[in-house]
């Protein structure tokens, strides 16, 4: 599993360099590797003799979604929100300390940002993770942000939970949330949390900066929070027990 994982940041890994990342000996990586390609999970390239990520790894990983109802109720409501408003939509679940995309829904226009299904995004400098913050009160933000740290990304990032605290108070007011180049330069996006009885899930969308206006983002935070609520209110639909 530590060597799949390893995949999530270089597409191509040669036997060496998975021996050096994981401090084991290239006898026992090609071992591990052989099984994998055995099963699909990994594939080697005919060309470099590398190993990338194989179609096993790709069914299996798509089992997880298919019994999401969270991703499977979110995805109408994501594709009119990027018919909108022109940018990639994303849902973003926190798990184990960070936002991990399960839904990622790219823009039509010439000029986007993505970042693929499965990519984790910090907690404290994405919107949403920052919009998941909101939904807890200042006693459980400061044990979250304890447990994961806030390490700085750009000059823009929030750094200490006092700041962030702050930060989110007018987020609750207006329902979502805002990153402008506070995780990556150039980037920004706009999140709402999807209320469903767990506070760990948030949809939103993401841009360069260089193609959104500042005076546009309170409507498209309002379309954004309206996607969130959307969902929210279908998963409720969902969970209530049908009348006999």
């Amino acid at each position: 599993m530590q060597m799949l994982r390893l995949f999530a940041n270089q597409p191509e890994l040669g036997i060496s360099e998975i021996a050096r990342l994981l401090t084991i000996s290239k006898t026992a990586v090609q071992r591990l590797v052989n099984a994998l390609v055995k099963f699909d999970f990994l594939e080697q390239d005919p060309s470099t003799r590398r190993y990338r990520i194989g179609v096993g790894a790709l069914y299996v990983g798509s089992l997880y979604l298919k019994g999401r109802s969270l991703e499977n109720e979110a995805r109408p409501f994501m594709r009119d929100t990027v018919r909108e408003l022109g940018h990639t939509c994303q849902l973003a679940v926190l798990h184990d300390g960070a936002m991990t995309i399960t839904v990622s829904i790219e823009g039509p226009g010439p000029i986007k940002y993505s970042v693929p299904v499965g990519h984790r995004l910090p907690v404290h400098t994405s919107a949403t993770g920052k919009a998941v913050l909101s939904m807890h009160d200042d006693t459980e933000i400061e044990a979250i942000l304890a447990d994961i740290g806030m390490p700085q990304r750009t000059a823009k990032s929030l750094r200490t939970p006092a700041a962030m605290k702050e930060f989110l108070r007018p987020v609750r007011a207006r329902g979502y949330a805002v990153n402008w180049e506070e995780n990556t330069a150039g980037i920004g996006s706009i999140a709402a949390p999807i209320v469903d009885g767990h506070a760990i899930s948030a949809v939103g969308i993401a841009f360069p900066v260089s193609a959104v206006r500042k005076a546009d983002i309170p409507m498209m935070g309002a379309r954004v929070a309206e996607c969130a609520r959307a969902i929210s209110q279908r998963l409720t639909a969902l969970s209530k027990p049908s009348a006999a």
